[in-house]
């Protein structure tokens, strides 16, 4: 039996217990949803920003791009 035909098989409130089930892991097995260290480098600005380190940037993109995938 394909699990397509099994999950439409099963009653609704399991199905929805299913799906919340496999949102929360996608969400907590995600490796920035605890914290996201942004510290930057350099002066802060009149609004206290400052400019991210290299290596900050490039997983700021990379989280970025990742999410169009």
């Amino acid at each position: 039996m394909n699990s397509a035909v099994a999950t439409a098989a099963l009653p609704p409130d399991v199905r929805l217990m299913n799906a919340v089930s496999a949102l929360l892991v996608a969400v907590l097995l995600e490796s920035e949803f605890v914290y996201r260290l942004e510290f930057g480098t350099g002066e802060p600005d009149e609004f206290g920003r400052r400019r991210l380190s290299p290596r900050e940037a490039s997983y700021a993109i990379a989280y970025a791009l990742g999410r169009l995938a």
